[in-house]
């Protein structure tokens, strides 16, 4: 997974990729993730890049060559149904290089930071797959908690967190989503559940909170402010509870 958003965590030790986690055989480098077990990255020297002969049909659109390359690696990286568990967020075609983004879903709920990145040459070439999937989910998709119920969390936890009144912030539309602790975070504890999840922001402070609420029990499954606020004027208080990312993940804003 990718982090393109400065995130104030400092208390865990974020994910590493150490040897022992990295396999080169054939030319081909494996790196496997020290929690999940499966693939996280697999590439090969772009002078001599992997050839799926299905990927590197003529007139294939980038998200077909893309899909072909994924079927040939998927379980590696712990897909089982390419067609059922990813769904395309972006794609790209520049200077005879394709980029195929895909994100995670399991009946049709998108799991945070549950992305791969497919990286081909214009013929469908394969240089490389990056990124982390939740693998083997077996849950309940039907929220105990409501959407309302979960607002209404989020806007108390943010409100006492900062010293902020409630009538000062405003709060996303909450969404379902599927939080597996293990893409994001070192030494995981909490098992793969489903979240309600939203963003609490002020006019009053440097404030955008992504909040993740455990849809069953209500519980916080997890919360961090996205804005840096140390090189400001009047930053918000401390967090005493505040944790840390792994340096690779990438948390996509809500629209």
């Amino acid at each position: 997974v990718l982090v393109g958003l400065t995130l104030l965590f400092s208390a865990v030790q974020p994910v590493s990729v150490s040897a022992s986690n990295v396999q080169v055989e054939g030319g081909v480098q494996r790196s496997v993730h020290p929690q999940t077990g499966k693939l996280s990255f697999l590439g090969a020297d772009p002078t001599n890049p992997l050839r799926v002969e299905r990927a590197m049909e003529r007139g294939l659109a980038p998200e077909s060559r893309a899909i072909a390359n994924l079927d040939m690696y998927a379980r590696e990286f712990g897909i089982r149904d390419t067609s059922r568990e990813l769904r395309v967020m972006r794609s790209s075609n520049v200077d005879d290089r394709l980029m195929v983004k895909y994100q995670q879903v399991y009946n049709d709920i998108p799991v945070m930071a549950g992305e791969l990145i497919v990286n081909m040459k214009g013929n469908g070439d394969l240089l490389s797959i990056n990124g982390e999937i939740s693998p083997d989910m077996s849950l309940d998709t039907q929220p105990k908690l409501s959407a309302e119920d979960a607002r209404q969390k989020a806007l108390a936890l943010i409100s006492q967190t900062y010293d902020l009144a409630e009538a000062e912030l405003t709060v996303s539309d909450p969404e379902l989503w599927i939080f597996d602790e293990r893409l994001i975070q070192d030494k995981a504890t909490q098992p793969v559940h489903l979240v309600w999840r939203m963003e609490v922001a002020s006019d009053n402070a440097p404030l955008r909170e992504l909040v993740l609420v455990n849809a069953r029990n209500g519980e916080i499954s997890l919360h961090f402010n996205q804005i840096d606020t140390s090189w400001t004027r009047n930053p918000l208080p401390a967090r005493e509870d505040a944790i840390k990312l792994n340096d690779t993940t990438v948390i996509e804003p809500i629209v």
